[in-house]
C-alpha cells in the first residue's frame, strides 16, 4: 500500500465537500448612508476575524486548520460561496478514489515514512502524527458507520470507485476526543446501464472540532433533474464566549441534461434563490446579523471548465433585520480581491460599487 505524503491533505480530502448559486430581491428603501453601512460591515468583519484568531489558539483546531482560518471574512465568505457554490454544482461528490484507503499510518517517528499498522475495529483508517506543540494527534475514520455498506460506483472516468453511504470520523489529541464528523450520501442509479454512478442525489456533512473553542462545519446537497439545493455553514465559538457564523442557502430550479451514462453534464437555470448570512455575538459589540438576499439571473459559465464567470444580481442587504441597502448589477469579477466592481449598491446617501463598499469597510483591498 502506498504511504501517504501528509496526514493533513488526507483530512482535507475527507472533510471538504463543495457545493452552486441563484431569487428574491430588495424593494424596501435603504435607510443607511454609505458611512453607516461601511462602518457596520467593517465592525462585523473585525468581530469575525477576532473569533477566528481565538480559534487558532485552540490546540485541536490549530493542529488541523492553521493559517487557512485567516481567510474567513465577509469578503472571503462571499467570494467562496460565489465560486465554490456556483462553480460546478453539477459535479458535487465526495473525494473520488478507486478504493477507500484502509489501515493505520503512524507519522510520529518519521513524517515522510509512516509506520503502518492495523487499527482496532470499527476503525478502517487511522492516522497519527505529532503536532507543533508535541501532542499526538489521531484521526480515526469508519467508512461503514453503524454497518452502512460502502458502494461501488461507476465514475465519469470509466472506472469503478468505492464510496461511503454513511461514514464517521473522530479526532483526538493525547487521548482526548476533540472532534467528530458524520457523512451520509445516496447516489444516482442509471437505468440505461444498470449501474449506480458516482453522482450523489443527496449528501450531508457535519463536523465539530475544538477543545477550548468550538468550530462547526456543515454542508447539504439535494440534486435531481429539476432542482439543485445546497446549504453550507461555518460556526465558531471562541474560548471567551465570542461567537461568529457564516451560512449560505442556494436553490436552483431548471432542467438537467444527462449523458448516456446518466451523468449530469449541464443544468439550465430557470429561477433561483441565494441567501448569505453572517452573525456575530461578541463582548465588544454585542449581537448583530447581516443578510444578503439576492435574485440571480443570466448565469454565464466558462465552456471549457464550467466555472461561473458572470451573474446578474439584484437584492437587498439587511442589518439586524432592517433593510440598509439595495444592490443590482453584474458580478463578473469573482476572482478579484474585492469583487463587485460592476454591482451598484444603493444607500440613503447615494450609490457606490460593491467593491468600493468592501474596500471602505476594510474587508478587502483592491
Amino acid at each position: 500500500m502506498k504511504a501517504l505524503a501528509r496526514p493533513g491533505s488526507v483530512l482535507l480530502g475527507l472533510l471538504l465537500l463543495l457545493a452552486g448559486c441563484g431569487t428574491v430581491g430588495g424593494g424596501n428603501q435603504p435607510t443607511w448612508n454609505q458611512q453607516q453601512l461601511s462602518s457596520y460591515l467593517g465592525q462585523q468583519n473585525q468581530d469575525i476575524n477576532a473569533v477566528v484568531q481565538g480559534l487558532q489558539n485552540d490546540p485541536a483546531i490549530g493542529s488541523l486548520m492553521g493559517s487557512p482560518l485567516n481567510q474567513l471574512s465577509l469578503a472571503a465568505g462571499m467570494r467562496f460561496t460565489a465560486q465554490a457554490l456556483s462553480g460546478r454544482p453539477l459535479s458535487l461528490m465526495p473525494l473520488a478514489v478507486q478504493n477507500l484507503l484502509r489501515g493505520g499510518f503512524d507519522y510520529t517517528q518519521d513524517p515522510q515514512n509512516p509506520t503502518q499498522y492495523t487499527p482496532n475495529p470499527p476503525t478502517d483508517l487511522e492516522l497519527k502524527w505529532s503536532t507543533a506543540n508535541n501532542q499526538v494527534a489521531v484521526l480515526s475514520v469508519d467508512w461503514d458507520k453503524n454497518g452502512a455498506p460502502t458502494k461501488t460506483l461507476y465514475g465519469p472516468d470509466g472506472n469503478d470507485h468505492e464510496m461511503p453511504t454513511h461514514a464517521g470520523a473522530t479526532f483526538a489529541l493525547d487521548g482526548q476526543n476533540v472532534g467528530s464528523a458524520d457523512f451520509t450520501a445516496s447516489y444516482d442509479h442509471c437505468n440505461a446501464t444498470g449501474k449506480d454512478i458516482l453522482q450523489p442525489n443527496q449528501a450531508d456533512l457535519s463536523v465539530t472540532l475544538g477543545s477550548q473553542s468550538t468550530l462547526g462545519l456543515s454542508f447539504g446537497l439535494t440534486q435531481n433533474d429539476t432542482k439543485i439545493g445546497l446549504t453550507a455553514g461555518v460556526s465558531a465559538t471562541a474560548a471567551n464566549g465570542d461567537k461568529a457564523s457564516f451560512n449560505a442557502s442556494v436553490d436552483f430550479n431548471g432542467q438537467a441534461t444527462r449523458d448516456a451514462n446518466c451523468f449530469i453534464t449541464d443544468f439550465t437555470v430557470n429561477s433561483g434563490h441565494l441567501t448569505l448570512s453572517s452573525e456575530t455575538n461578541t463582548q465588544a459589540h454585542g449581537h448583530h446579523t447581516t443578510t444578503f438576499d439576492a435574485t440571480a439571473t443570466n448565469l454565464q459559465r466558462d465552456p471549457a471548465t464550467g466555472a461561473l464567470t458572470s451573474i446578474d444580481v439584484n437584492g437587498s442587504l439587511k442589518a439586524d433585520g432592517q433593510t440598509v441597502a439595495t444592490f443590482d448589477g453584474t458580478l463578473d469579477d469573482l476572482n478579484a480581491p474585492c469583487p463587485g466592481a460592476h454591482v451598484t449598491v444603493h444607500t440613503a446617501s447615494g450609490d457606490m460599487s460593491l467593491s468600493q463598499l468592501l474596500t471602505q469597510a476594510g474587508i478587502c483591498q483592491p
